[in-house]
Parts: C-alpha cells; sequence; structure tokens
C-alpha cells in the first residue's frame, strides 16, 4: 500500500528508482484469467518474485555507497502515558490512612528500630504518592491539562528511567506494595488467598450441614479501556485488576491458602455479576450476568437484571484418589429452589445424594470421599454426578482410581 502510494514522478526521479519500479512490473495481477494457463499457477508468479529479488539484490550490490542502509532501531522501553482511575476521594482516603498508621506507631516499641524506619518510609511514599495521584484526578475529572511536572510523574510510573530499558520495576507504582525491593517481591510475588467469614451449621429446617462461605482471591484479569485526556487526545491503557471468588463448602470444611491456591483455585468459578465485564482470550464475552442493584430508583421500563443463566459444574481432581470436590454454580433463576447432587455408578444404580435442599444463587465446593450412602467406600471405576437445580440439571463423569 505505501510503495503503490508513490507517484510516478518519484519512480521516475532516479535510476535506482526506476529499476525497482520495472521489476515492480512484474507483480502478478489481480485478475489472471486472460494469461496463458501456465501465467495462472502460484509457482509460476513464486519464480517470478524470485527474478524481482535476484534483480534487486544486483542493485543493492552496486549502490552499497550510494543508497543508505536501513537499520534496525534499538529497543528500548518507553511509557508515555499512564492513566489514573479518577477517585480523588479515594486517593484523600488513602493518605488520612498513611497519616493514622503512622500517628498509631508511632509511640510503639520496635525490637528492631530499622523495621520501624522501613514502615515509615513506606507510609511516607504512600502519602506523597496518594496526594499526587488526587490531584491528577481532579484534573482528569475537571478537563485541566496537567503540569510538566505530573506528566513526567505519569511517565514514571513503572521506571524511573524514560526511555531505557532497566531491570526489574522501579517505578513509583512498585513503591505502593510493601517490601518491594532486594529480595522481596511485593508487586510479583503471587499470594492467591482464601478466607472463610461465615458459618452456617444447620439449614432453615435444622438439619446439620455445616455449611462454610469462603471468599478468595485469584490470578489478575488484564483491562483495556480507552479514556480521553485532559488536552482531548484518546488513549487506549492496559492494566491489572483483581479477581475475586466466593462459594460455599460443606461439612464444616474449612480451606486453607494452601489448598486454595494448589487445588481449589483451579475448579472455582467467579461471581455471575463478573460477566459484565470479563471477556475471553479471543475478546469475546464471558456470557450473560446479572446486573448489580445501585440504586433504589424506580424504573418501570427497564429490562430484567437478571438475564438467563445456567447451571454448571465440574469436579477436582478426576481422575481421583480417595475424594474428590464437585464444585458447581446456581444460577439466579434457580435461587432457593431445591438442589440436589446425587452419585450413579456406570449402571445408573444411585450411590448417595450429598444436597438435597433450596439453596441460595451462587458456588458451592462440595466434597465427595468415595463412599455410598452407607459409609462404605465404592469400587475403582467411573462414576457421574448430577446437579439439579429447579429446572435444570448438569451431568458430569469422574473416575475413581485406587
Amino acid at each position: 500500500y505505501l510503495v503503490d502510494s508513490y507517484e510516478q514522478d518519484f519512480w521516475e526521479s532516479t535510476i535506482y528508482n526506476g529499476w525497482l519500479n520495472s521489476i515492480r512490473e512484474l507483480n502478478p495481477p489481480a485478475d489472471r484469467t486472460y494469461l496463458p494457463e501456465f501465467m495462472q499457477t502460484a509457482a509460476w508468479w513464486q519464480q517470478k518474485m524470485n527474478t524481482q529479488l535476484s534483480s534487486w539484490t544486483e542493485l543493492r550490490h552496486d549502490n552499497l555507497l550510494y543508497a543508505k542502509q536501513s537499520y534496525s532501531g534499538i529497543p528500548v522501553c518507553s511509557y508515555p502515558y499512564s492513566y489514573v482511575e479518577p477517585f480523588p476521594e479515594f486517593y484523600n482516603s488513602m493518605k488520612t490512612l498513611a497519616i493514622n498508621f503512622k500517628e498509631k506507631i508511632t509511640d510503639l516499641n520496635f525490637s528492631d528500630e530499622y523495621l520501624k524506619q522501613e514502615i515509615f518510609s513506606y507510609l511516607d511514599n504512600l502519602y506523597s504518592i496518594n496526594d499526587t495521584l488526587e490531584t491528577i484526578a481532579d484534573k482528569e475529572l475537571s478537563g485541566i491539562e496537567f503540569s510538566s511536572a505530573e506528566i513526567l510523574f505519569l511517565k514514571k510510573m513503572l521506571s524511573e528511567e524514560i526511555g531505557g530499558c532497566v531491570p526489574g520495576n522501579g517505578g513509583w507504582y512498585t513503591k505502593l506494595y510493601y517490601k518491594d525491593y532486594g529480595f522481596y517481591n511485593g508487586l510479583n510475588e503471587q499470594d492467591f488467598i482464601v478466607a472463610d467469614y461465615h458459618t452456617s451449621p444447620a439449614d432453615a429446617a435444622g438439619g446439620i450441614v455445616g455449611w462454610v462461605a469462603h471468599a478468595g482471591t485469584g490470578e489478575i484479569n488484564l483491562s483495556v479501556i480507552t479514556a480521553e485526556l485532559p488536552n482531548g487526545e484518546t488513549t487506549a491503557f492496559v492494566g491489572p485488576v483483581m479477581s475475586y471468588h466466593e462459594f460455599t463448602s460443606d461439612n464444616f470444611f474449612r480451606i486453607t491458602d494452601d489448598e486454595w491456591t494448589e487445588t481449589y483455585l483451579n475448579s472455582s468459578s467467579k461471581p455471575a455479576w463478573t460477566k459484565i465485564y470479563l471477556a475471553d482470550t479471543d475478546g469475546k464475552i464471558k456470557g450473560d450476568g446479572p446486573t448489580l442493584i445501585t440504586s433504589i430508583d424506580q424504573n418501570d421500563n427497564s429490562q430484567s437484571a437478571l438475564p438467563l443463566s445456567y447451571l454448571i459444574a465440574q469436579n477436582y481432581p478426576n481422575p481421583f484418589n480417595p475424594s474428590t470436590t464437585i464444585s458447581f454454580t446456581i444460577p439466579a433463576q434457580a435461587a432457593n429452589k431445591i438442589a440436589k447432587l446425587t452419585i450413579y455408578d456406570l449402571q445408573g444404580g444411585e450411590i448417595i445424594t450429598l444436597v438435597n435442599e433450596p439453596l441460595q444463587a451462587g458456588n458451592y465446593f462440595i466434597r465427595w470421599n468415595g463412599t455410598n450412602s452407607g459409609g462404605d467406600h465404592v469400587a475403582s471405576g467411573i462414576y457421574f454426578y448430577e446437579v439439579r437445580a429447579g429446572d435444570q440439571k448438569y451431568i458430569g463423569k469422574m473416575n475413581l482410581i485406587k
């Protein structure tokens, strides 16, 4: 496209350009049906490309002293833009937090005075960075252009050096993470955690169930947004956002951080409402999810905030020995209806029913230890789990290997 955009006077301006233009005439035309049969084949036109490149090699050889050689640029790191999410109140609150934190530990005695000064240094950085972020956020909302110092600050988000590649991350963003230096790695450390925050010993009928509600964090997601800068320029930005999980386990089972990281995170589902902003690696949306209620304003023309969603389930590990965890998601349409989780053998015989009661919408983890309703361990083989909720059902296959 770029080569074809040159006018005829360019091609006639030098002998060099004229030579190039001549071998361009050997390019294949879009319509080759009028040509001899041998000139309609791919083999012929690739042979012509061979001729063109051979001729170009001769041209370059004889003009090395006169035609400037092309050079690839030396790779450099450049971060010309950073975007500050415009929440000035948040940054102001973080400043207050830094001040209060420092005041509360000032009179505490530390066995290691260096550690105390280290914390002070972190809190001073936290205050200073959020003070600048607050100012920038205010300007973004007001459409006021940034000062040269603020522009330089944004360029130094990831690296203190502008235009050069430096090992590691030395910008102000890393200073928001405590102990991001030396052998610590606050920014890049993979730290998945889980917390059990509520226990329901019994269901509404008084039956002992031992439901334990958990919240966990998972791998970060990549956020891509476009925003208009105060100078009117629209720019695309890329950055990390956190990943939240929530689920309920049974039989008073409380999951540790190690168990969450090594086993259960792999089979956990994010809340259905995250589908509204998540996409897969091809940029396709994850599907419909509920829109959370954000106000109490009456809107008689609004559509339902609960789009149709489906019951999904899986088990992990699979194959397994001696136990496996069946995770399933109750969609909003099936909330508070009888949910039933049953294990069957290969002949369709019922082995055990693990759940049989109304469940709220959400994610659940139910362990099966490979026993039947009588408490006896079953033999190795293929088994099926069926999850029913309302008028929806899901059937999965699993393999017990001893």
